[in-house]
């Protein structure tokens, strides 16, 4: 069982990672032509929540909202880009976990790694 095979699906349907066992041209530029789509509607969204931020701030609260709205909106812009930009680090340090320091042993190793990959999904 690969390691975050849970996780990597989620971002990869996401528009945040590209699966590694896609290597043709064809699928890569698919995927990024998808990717992008997904980004720019977040991009979007994100200058939505701005201009709401800008209009329709009349009182604390309401600018509360807004604020706390956008910093989220933003956030996620900001990481969709790290996790696309430091793709091949982050591949490098998930295929790590299936080395030596990280590898299971033996049998009883092997079971301790299932039982937390299913509490994990």
């Amino acid at each position: 069982m690969p390691v975050l095979k849970f996780t990597l699906t989620v971002l990869a349907v996401a528009g945040c990672w590209r699966p590694t066992s896609w290597t043709s041209l064809s699928r890569n530029i698919i995927y990024n032509a998808y990717s992008a789509f997904v980004i720019l509607t977040l991009y979007a969204f994100s200058m939505s929540q701005f201009v709401e931020l800008v209009l329709n701030s009349d009182d604390a609260e309401t600018f509360g909202d807004a604020l706390f709205n956008i910093m989220i909106s933003l956030l996620a812009c900001y990481k969709t880009i790290v996790m696309r930009l430091n793709h091949e680090s982050i591949t490098m340090l998930v295929n790590s976990f299936t080395e030596t320091p990280f590898k299971p042993l033996d049998l009883n190793e092997s079971i301790i790694r299932q039982k937390f990959d299913k509490r994990i999904t």
